[in-house]
């Protein structure tokens, strides 16, 4: 391990000028970047450098806060003043809660991989790979591992990104406005935010890049986060959506970074990628409502025809008998509603309006005793939700509504009161504040609202991740015509009834069965997995299988007619009905250079864990580290016995992988492997692969590829934004 290497607040007495962007052009190697280029933090074990063009954190030997963060600054903080991070996590699940298995099991595990090698082959292999980590330091983290898990000092919290309040933090984020993210198992991650107390703010976040953007403010901070097109909870770069507002006083002064406690779990890990860091302060954020399109401070019940700071002038409309709102006419939809107002006595109440046109719209309220949303159509109450609430008086309160377009959810003082809930109907664009009717009315503070898809200056705006894309379509395969005619009746291996040397359309070119000896059926419903047969039993089949490679992996392979990029979908249906069957789904694509070079893509689904997910595998100069496939949690995307569609977008060097037609999964080779060169792609196809257990029976019912990509940016427009 190196020698502690940071930068102390301390020792840097004049603000960082701005507009600031951190360059990432010079290569660095782990270890030799904090403390050097203006770049601060503390990397106690040598784990953060830079390479291809990024800024890269190797996961921890001892994790913990305190241990590896790079930050740059210091900055004074003033209202408009933007962190803006292009980070890519490297698990966003990534906790060590479960102690590691025992060391000659991980070492067992290490030394078999895949089990798709002889171990000899792997041994020799292993010297052409250049992956991530040597097997001494993985053997250090087993050894750190089972002591934090044994003396109960474990993380959950993984990653802290935005504003620090100091430039080498000791804990989380030092008291500044940062985002944060946590492990939920199953459901892989949430996106949180805030500086001491946290708000939860985006659920099953998966393994993709995250745009974070912290705005400071008169008071506190707001926050707002895109990625790519079609990932849920996010806007579509570069449009940010926003998804909360902190009045919490913010230190000075800041540190703008990234901070990891841990990565990966039990042994598998990947590299965490910050492929952007910048900070500014626009002319147009330095408002007190930062990125509101309506805002207003009214000292008491907004009056017919008031003209507010921003947003034209108020209107009084009646949505019920005794309901009646104050809106401001909305140029867009709203993503974030804020109201703060005094409760100075427990019968008091404040309320938003949102969606509101005509006679219909949502209203939200906060008394002293709860939090209520009605969505009022035609003079009544269609749809309500509650929670008991108690909120203190004589104070106070921050009122925040977050809407998404479809589900809206409800924050009060930082703490979620009215989870998500589907929120359809209406659909109008003015928002505003409710008025007295037969209750007291909390005096207001101030009121504002915050459009759903931001634009934010140039000086805060990173490049869009590239995804390859796919311009025309090569093969498209239901597998429901057989194509070759049974001769005799009888099927045999690869050939009529079996997908082997089976036309992928007529007059194309052949399946071929690239890898394993168990055949795929073909049953005039699709290509259907059969079970591997059980290898040999006992001490004399295990020691067999050290010299020997096993036949746990099966794919199909068609030939490729563009090396430089591939855009393929496969539908799949996992086996059984429901979970307690005994059945494994392991379904997938492979994209092959040749026996020594290809990356694979499958779903994992088991009775073992509570949810699914998506895994990838990497195999370079015939060696395939099973500790660094790069997996993400899908929680219940992909079910027993329901149809879905993956998809995998590869140029032989990014690739980013799709359920549904939501990103679940983006890396590149040289994020996994620094060292090896892009992948040619010469043949594609399906796979059942081995990942823990084989595939019982995965039936493919439809694949497709298309050639002629290139690596471009994403089309924001396809996630519904401007």
């Amino acid at each position: 391990m190196s020698t502690l290497r940071l930068v102390n607040e301390t020792q840097a007495s004049a603000a960082s000028p701005i507009p600031f962007i951190a360059s990432f052009e010079q290569d660095r190697p782990a270890g030799e970047l904090v403390g050097t280029g203006g770049a601060g933090g503390v990397d106690i074990e040598g784990v953060v450098g830079v390479d291809h063009g990024a800024l890269r954190i190797k996961p921890l030997v001892q994790p913990g806060w305190g241990r590896s963060a790079v930050t740059w600054g210091p900055f004074e903080p003033q209202c408009g003043l933007a962190a803006s991070l292009l980070v890519l996590n490297g698990h966003n699940a990534s906790e060590n809660q479960d102690p590691w298995p025992s060391l000659p099991r991980f070492v067992l595990q290490w030394t078999r991989g895949t089990q798709v090698d002889a171990v000899l082959h792997r041994l020799r292999a292993v010297r052409r790979y250049g992956g991530r980590d040597q097997l001494s330091r993985r053997l250090l983290a087993w050894w750190h591992s089972r002591k934090a898990v044994a003396a109960g000092t474990t993380h959950v919290e993984n990653l802290a990104a935005g504003f620090f309040g100091a430039a080498a933090p000791r804990d989380r984020c030092a008291g500044g406005p940062s985002f944060v993210v946590r492990s939920t198992g199953p459901t892989n991650g949430e996106l949180q935010a805030g500086q001491r107390m946290l708000t939860a703010l985006v659920e099953s976040v998966q393994n993709i890049p995250m745009h974070l953007v912290v705005v400071l403010r008169e008071e506190g901070a707001l926050y707002a986060a895109a990625s790519l097109p079609g990932v849920d909870g996010f806007g579509a770069m570069p449009y940010l959506r926003p998804l909360l507002i902190d009045p919490t006083p913010v230190p000075a002064p800041l540190f703008a970074g990234v901070h990891q406690a841990v990565l990966g779990q039990v042994g598998w890990g990947v590299d965490t990628r910050v492929l952007d860091v910048r900070v500014a302060r626009p002319a147009s954020l330095t408002n007190w409502f930062t990125t509101a399109q309506v805002a207003d401070r009214p000292e008491g019940p907004p009056a017919e025809g008031r003209q507010a700071e921003a947003g034209g002038r108020w209107q009084h409309r009646r949505l019920g008998p005794r309901r009646t709102v104050a809106v401001l006419d909305a140029p867009q939809p709203s993503g974030l509603v804020h109201l703060r107002f005094r409760l100075s006595q427990a019968e008091q109440l404040a309320g938003v309006a949102l969606r509101v046109s005509d006679a219909d719209g949502w209203i939200v309220t906060v008394s002293g005793t709860g939090v209520a949303a009605e969505r009022w159509s035609g003079g009544e109450v269609v749809d309500r939700h509650h929670a008991a609430l108690p909120t203190a008086v004589a104070r106070e309160h921050s009122l925040q509504v977050c809407d998404d377009g479809r589900q809206l959810s409800v924050i009060v003082d930082g703490a979620v009161a009215l989870p998500a809930f589907d929120a359809g109907g209406a659909s109008g664009n003015a928002v505003g504040v409710r008025l007295p009717d037969e209750v007291q009315l909390a005096p207001l503070v101030a009121f504002e609202a915050h459009p759903a898809a931001l634009t934010l200056p140039a000086d805060l705006q990173p490049a869009t991740p590239p995804i390859p894309v796919a311009t025309a379509t090569v093969y498209d395969d239901d597998f429901r015509v057989p194509r070759v005619p049974v001769l005799d009746g009888t099927p045999r291996p690869d050939g009529p009834g079996l997908l082997g040397h089976r036309p992928v359309a007529e007059g194309g070119p052949v399946w071929e069965h690239t890898i394993g000896n168990t055949a795929f059926l073909l049953d005039g419903d699709g290509a259907v997995v059969q079970p591997v047969p059980s290898p040999t039993g006992g001490a004399k089949g295990k020691l067999a299988a050290l010299v020997r490679a096993e036949e746990h992996r099966n794919a199909y392979t068609l030939p490729w007619p563009d090396p430089t990029s591939a855009d393929a979908i496969v539908t799949l249906v996992a086996p059984g009905s429901g979970p307690g069957q005994g059945q494994r789904g392991r379904g997938g694509l492979v994209f092959r250079q040749d026996a020594d070079h290809q990356l694979i893509v499958n779903t994992w689904i088991d009775d073992e864990y509570g949810g699914t997910s998506v895994s990838s595998f990497l195999r370079i100069g015939g060696f395939e580290d099973v500790y660094d496939a790069v997996w993400t949690n899908v929680g219940r995307r992909i079910t027993y016995g329901h149809p879905y569609d993956l998809r995998v977008a590869f140029d032989g060097e990014t690739y980013a992988v799709f359920v549904n037609d939501e990103p679940v999964l983006y890396r590149r080779i040289s994020d996994i492997v620094p060292s090896a060169p892009p992948l040619r792609i010469e043949r594609l196809g399906i796979v059942s692969n081995w990942e823990f257990g084989d595939d019982t029976g995965t039936r493919f019912l439809r694949f497709r590829a298309s050639a002629g990509t290139h690596r471009g940016a994403p089309d924001a427009a396809c996630n519904g934004q401007p």
